[in-house]
């Protein structure tokens, strides 16, 4: 049987995302923000 896939809008870049099931989810670090805008806003800081 096929999952339904959930999307959700990330609060960063605006690009609607799986975020559930947990498996396909781009979501794991942050609840209303994606993994990459996290691992970007990190970089980000640590280069000023």
């Amino acid at each position: 049987m096929k999952e339904n896939i959930e999307l959700r809008v990330c609060k960063g870049c605006d690009a609607p995302l799986p975020c559930s099931p947990e498996s396909e989810s781009f979501f794991t670090k942050g609840r209303d923000i994606c993994d990459d805008c996290v691992k970007y806003e990190r970089e980000s800081k640590v280069k000023r």
